[in-house]
C-alpha cells in the first residue's frame, strides 16, 4: 500500500523588491486607485492594499503621505505622455507625425480615466508643484 501522507506545496521565493522597483509598484497602485477616484478620495491604506504592502511601507517611500504621492504619480504619469511625442528627426515628416499620434492615441485609450483623474486632482492636492507638472505637458 503506498502513503497518501501529504506533501507540502513548495514555498514560492521572495525576492525583495530594489528601491526603483517598489517605488515603480507603490505609483502603480496608486495610479490605479486615481483611475476611479479623485486623488483626493484615495487613502494611503487603499494604495498600501493595492500594492499588498503595509501603510509604513508606503509612508517610508512617501514620508510627505498623500500630497507627494499625488505629486510623484502625476509626474510619472506626465513623464509617459511626454515620451509619446518624442520622435527622432528622421524620415518624412508625416510619417513621423503619424508614429507621434499612433502613441499619443493609444496613451489616451490605455490611461484615458487615470490621466484625467490626475490632472482633475481636487482641493487637497492642488499645489504649484502640481501645476508646474501639468503645465509642462
Amino acid at each position: 500500500m503506498t502513503s497518501t501522507a501529504a506533501v507540502p506545496p513548495p514555498r514560492a521565493t521572495y525576492r525583495r523588491l530594489s528601491v526603483e522597483e517598489r517605488r515603480a509598484q507603490l505609483l502603480l497602485a496608486a495610479l490605479g486607485l486615481f483611475a476611479h477616484r479623485a486623488p483626493d478620495e484615495v487613502s494611503l491604506d487603499e494604495v498600501a492594499v493595492a500594492a499588498g504592502v503595509s501603510r509604513p511601507l508606503v509612508y517610508r517611500y512617501f514620508p510627505g503621505g498623500r500630497q507627494q504621492l499625488y505629486e510623484a504619480a502625476l509626474g510619472s504619469a506626465a513623464d509617459e505622455l511626454t515620451q509619446c511625442f518624442t520622435e527622432p528627426p528622421v524620415g518624412p515628416p508625416t510619417e513621423r507625425v503619424a508614429r507621434v499620434l499612433d502613441r499619443y492615441l493609444r496613451f489616451v485609450d490605455e490611461h484615458d480615466t487615470g490621466f484625467s483623474a490626475l490632472l482633475r486632482g481636487g482641493s487637497v492636492v492642488e499645489t504649484s508643484r502640481t501645476t508646474t507638472i501639468v503645465d509642462g505637458v
